[in-house]
């Protein structure tokens, strides 16, 4: 049937075509494909043409669907210049021979056929339309098959395996035009979980699990029946749970906790009847009150469904009638008059306390009077009633009594006031001073006693400032009735002013100091004033010139001056990073073949890789010479040492001729004519992991670098070497010092002052209150404990910069006195001496409390300072830098030493450059250590900056180079003056450095080699530096301190017959 309708449909296209040519316009149309899958674009071009066969342009063309299905994207459009328009055509899903009809105006319309075919699945998917199945509920299951366009595909058949869990239906069938097939899924009562198989036409089969979950829970309601009980009592805890359904959950588990309160539960679990409900009984405790009880869903499962409830039980206390009276007095005796507390304790007859228990009082001897005679109990079953002692001393009793219980007494020894009388005064014997405040009012006083304590009256008392700004009312007083003289004092400004007291009379002087600080909150403005002038100061600073002073301006990377900078810092900061330096093997034969200048293009060439590996990801500096080092973080580095020696090692060989690059070295011959063999340059590499070496500071390090560059040169050719910590202790030095110990063993005699042989008082003082103002208070017994009126009570500031509000005062009824004391600025502790007449005296410790605000203000204070100190070191070392000055040695670097020296060629000036260094400084730092380096380098720098300047030369002609190495470039300084002086400076000092080490002398002897520019036949910089090594290593050969001119060197030569070497000739045999 179905070729039929094909055999129909293209019979009507042709006969439509063969009418086409009657039209006004003729047209055709053709596919870019006569076959399609489902979802493929087929593009159909129309050709629209009048009756003379020429194009028409701008003719609208329609296409639209005949038949089959699909879309068509545009359906109108118009043709071009040459009369063309075209459609695409997306094929539709269903297979079938698809016809699309062509119209433009009056023209008869044409029909295209495209046969389309289905597109066969490739997956399929099984979803249900609801997150969680529930009993007895309904859902459906969807399979959704698709095929490698992700449409659906349609037609496909289904199959699934039935479940015993859950009813389905259609157990089969196929999918849809969508490419979708709908099964109806029913649960039943039984919870679980099953797994279904589906399997869809070709496709491998999947499983999808059903899992049959509870209704959640929606209703949780808990009620104490009864909610309110006495102590020691039971209720019961009613829990009653249901679904979303609202019909009761069966079997659901509860957990029971006391949240609050004193109670104890049956159990702590329990789970629900038939009804949805279960009981657990409560038992309440001794202490009335509110019982919390927490209860929530134990179930897995269930337990976020619902918040757990909380049930309040309400407690009160049982009462008991009273059984047991107790009463007793508070003290054990008291002075006549004075008022004294009983106290009477009612307890049923388990022993608790009864609460509103009525206790009556009664004054049974001694003529007191109560305040009050009935009273009831409070919650720990006591009251206290309050005696007045009668005025004559004896036994006071009190009776009280309770309902029916037996009345209970308690009784108080009472004893008359004692009112001290002084002694009349002696002599003047005893000077106290000091500083007293009467609110803002500021008064020296002196206090002027006999050897007893006794205030000695019309006594002269002197008083002057000796130190500082400030006034006095008056600079000489007279003691009144209570030994005291006094001066208004007024001081001026901030600072310590110092106070002379002075009583001629007894010969004593006092000296007391006043000092007036600069207010907390005024000193912090003034230092964050002065942080924020630095701070305009240090941007500007940092910003000048600065990144110029870190770049070499031959390569355009970092200079040495940065890289140390960089170590160092890392080194600090325990920091991890990985170092690899670069140096070229045979450099010197390249340049000798070569020539400088190619010396000059190959390390521009390096540096140019290194940038372009490197990038953002680390550090690359150029370190002087063909020494590199870049500085990254070790998980970047990864392959990178391999790739830069393969890149490197082939740029090295582009510089060669062809004939030569693949040999390890070439024949050159000499001014002689001699043949000998040149090794073509190479590249080593020595690679430093910060965690695999532990270096101890900058030098340390350096001196690691260098034995594992060794190593990789060692190798010969381009090679790798990582480092390898072999001698973990290398460079460390322990030495086992002479700790002496002296005990002084001092016995302290103490003069007693002329009290009386057994004192007839007992003096005790403290101190109460807080903050800037306390209350020192003292009291005065009898050796019976009884106060004492009318005794004169000193008081004197032994500790601290407080002052007192007075100095003296007379102990009342009470036997006690006070004084104000105000606390002053500085922190601990203040002592302050309390002593009278007849008293031992007695010493009080006030601990001084800081508010919040001035802790803020105090702290601000020191992190403001903290920061301007940090900034100034900022600041010096922003100014070592932008000069170019090394912070270790305090002279410039290598950098500069270069510029200078191309100055002084330009100029045609005459000069000397002075090569300096230890003969063997690695082995001094693995001896003492490189702490101890370091500081030898400073003293070092000290004594070259010292000759130098003593033979004629200034500061600014040293340069420091690396670790232990110094250049001096002058044309003025007298080199051989200069030798002899550095090598006796030297001389005499090692023994020191050394310390006991003799053998260890010749670590610390001088190399030195001088290059005077005159004897130099190219005067290039690259020629200093090759004459300089050549001088340092000849020098290496000779004992002790050494200084070799180039000047004798090639007079040497000469005498020896041998010829000189020509530093550029490009046959020139590299010297080792």
């Amino acid at each position: 049937m179905k070729e039929v309708k094909s055999f129909l449909i293209v019979i009507a296209v042709l006969a439509i075509s063969s009418l086409s040519v009657q039209g006004l316009h003729e047209i055709r149309a053709t596919s870019s494909a006569k076959v399609a899958t489902a979802g493929d674009e087929v593009v159909i071009t129309v050709y629209v043409n009048d009756s003379s066969n020429y194009a028409v342009t701008n003719a609208k063309v329609n296409l639209s669907m005949f038949s089959g299905s699909g879309t068509i994207n545009p359906r109108f459009a118009s043709t071009n210049s040459i009369g063309v328009a075209k459609m695409v055509y997306t094929v539709g899903a269903l297979p079938a021979t698809n016809v699309i009809k062509i119209e433009s105006g009056s023209a008869t319309p044409v029909l295209l056929s495209i046969e389309g075919k289905a597109s066969p699945p490739t997956e399929f998917s099984v979803s249900l339309d609801q997150e969680k199945i529930y009993p007895e509920t309904q859902c459906s299951l969807i399979v959704v098959v698709r095929n490698i366009k992700g449409k659906g595909s349609s037609d496909i058949p289904v199959t699934i395996k039935s479940s015993s869990l859950v009813n389905l239906e259609p157990l089969n069938g196929k999918t849809n035009a969508e490419g979708k097939f709908t099964v109806s899924l029913k649960s039943g009562k039984t919870l679980g979980t099953d797994t279904i198989e589906i399997t869809a036409g070709s496709l491998a089969a999947q499983t999808k699990e059903i899992k049959i979950v509870p209704y959640p829970v929606t209703t949780f309601t808990a009620i104490a029946e009864p909610y309110a009980i006495y102590t020691r009592s039971k209720t019961t805890i009613k829990i009653k749970v249901a679904d979303s359904r609202s019909k009761a959950v069966s079997g659901a588990k509860l957990a029971f906790q006391i949240t609050n309160g004193n109670a104890e539960l049956e159990k702590n679990e329990a789970v629900t009847d038939s009804n949805g409900v279960c009981l657990v009984k409560l038992k309440s405790g001794t202490n009335e009150g509110t019982v919390t009880v927490s209860v929530k869903l134990a179930d897995k499962e269930r337990e976020s469904d619902i918040a757990p409830v909380l049930v309040n039980i309400s407690v009160t206390k049982l009462i008991l009638p009273p059984a047991k009276l107790e009463f007793s007095s508070d003290y054990p005796f008291a002075m006549s008059g004075n008022d004294v507390t009983f106290t009477a304790l009612v307890l049923d007859k388990e022993g608790n306390p009864v609460v509103g228990a009525a206790v009556a009082f009664e004054v049974t001897e001694g003529g007191g009077k109560l305040q009050q005679v009935l009273l009831s109990t409070g919650q720990e079953g006591k009251t206290k009633v309050t005696l007045t002692t009668g005025k004559k001393a004896g036994v006071n009793t009190v009776k009280a009594k309770c309902e029916q219980l037996p009345p209970a007494e308690a009784s108080i020894k009472t004893e008359g006031k004692v009112v001290y009388t002084r002694k009349p005064a002696g002599k003047p014997a005893k000077l106290f001073a000091f500083i007293e405040k009467k609110g803002e009012r500021l008064s020296v006083d002196a206090v002027i006693t006999d050897e007893n304590f006794v205030p000695v009256n019309d006594v002269q008392v002197y008083f002057k400032i000796i130190k500082g700004e400030g006034s006095l009312s008056s600079e000489l007083s007279n003691t009144d009735i209570g030994g005291t003289a006094s001066a208004a004092f007024i001081p001026e400004g901030y600072g310590v002013i110092n106070i002379q007291v002075s009583a001629p009379a007894i010969f004593q002087t006092k000296g007391l100091i006043y000092k007036k600080n600069i207010p907390v909150f005024q000193l912090l403005i003034s230092v964050a004033s002065l942080f924020l002038l630095l701070l305009f100061i240090y941007f500007p600073l940092r910003g000048k010139r600065l990144k110029l002073q870190y770049l070499d301006q031959f390569t355009g990377l970092n200079n040495e001056l940065f890289a140390k900078y960089r170590l160092k810092k890392a080194i600090r900061n325990k920091s991890k990073f990985t170092a690899l330096f670069l140096n070229f093997n045979h450099f010197k034969s390249f340049n000798s073949i070569n020539g400088y200048e190619k010396g000059n293009e190959l390390i521009k060439a390096v540096a140019d890789i290194l940038k372009i590996n490197i990038g953002q990801s680390g550090v690359v500096c150029h370190l002087g010479g063909d020494d590199f080092v870049v500085i990254m973080k070790p998980e970047k580095v990864e392959d990178l040492p391999e790739r830069l020696l393969a890149e490197i090692s082939e740029m090295i060989k582009s510089f060669y001729p062809v004939n030569v690059r693949k040999k390890e070295s070439i024949i050159l011959k000499d001014k002689t004519g001699k043949e000998y063999s040149c090794p073509l340059a190479s590249v080593a590499m020595a690679v430093l992991e910060s965690d695999r070496f532990l270096a101890v500071n900058f030098n340390d390090f350096l001196d690691g670098a260098g034995k594992v560059m060794k190593s990789a040169k060692s190798k010969n050719g381009n090679a790798i070497a990582y480092d390898v910590d072999k001698n973990p202790d290398a460079g460390k030095q322990y030495k086992i010092g002479w700790f002496t110990i002296i005990g002084f063993l001092m016995i302290l005699f103490f003069s007693s002052e002329a009290f009386s042989a057994e004192s007839t008082m007992i003096l005790s003082a403290w101190s109460s209150g807080s903050g800037k103002t306390v209350k020192i208070s003292a009291h005065v017994t009898d050796l019976k404990e009884r106060p004492v009126s009318n005794a004169f009570i000193l008081f004197s500031v032994e500790k601290g910069d407080g002052m007192l509000e007075n100095g003296y005062a007379a102990t009342d009824d009470g036997g006690n006195c006070a004084v104000n004391y105000t606390v002053g600025q500085f922190k601990g502790y203040d002592i302050i001496k309390v002593c009278g007449e007849e008293l031992t005296p007695v010493d009080v410790e006030i601990k001084k409390s800081t508010s919040g605000l001035e802790v803020l203000m105090y702290f601000s204070l020191i992190m403001f300072t903290a920061f301007i100190v940090i900034l100034l070191v900022k600041i010096f070392n922003l100014r070592l830098l932008i000069k170019g000055i090394d912070k270790d040695s305090g002279v410039r670097t290598r950098f500069f030493a270069g510029k200078y020296i191309g100055e002084l060629i330009l100029g045609d000036t005459g000069f000397v450059t002075t090569f300096i260094q230890f003969r063997d400084f690695q082995e001094y730092c693995k001896v003492y250590g490189y702490e101890k380096g370091d500081k030898t380098i400073k003293f070092l720098s000290g004594y070259i900056k010292e000759a130098v300047i003593a033979n004629g030369g200034k500061q600014d002609d040293i340069f420091y180079y690396w670790q232990d190495h110094f250049v001096i470039v002058s044309p003025l300084m007298r080199s051989e003056g200069f030798a002899k002086k550095i090598i006796e400076q030297l001389d005499t000092s090692v023994s020191l450095l050394c310390e006991d080490h003799g053998q260890n002398f010749y670590t610390l002897q001088l190399l030195m080699a001088q290059v005077e520019s005159d004897k130099l036949k190219h005067k290039g910089l690259e020629e200093i530096m090759e004459v300089g090594e050549i001088l340092i290593n000849k020098a290496k050969t000779k004992t002790g301190s050494t200084c070799l001119s180039y000047s004798e060197y090639l007079l040497g030569e000469k005498e020896k017959h041998e010829p000189v070497p020509d530093l550029n000739s490009q046959v020139k045999k590299e010297l080792q």
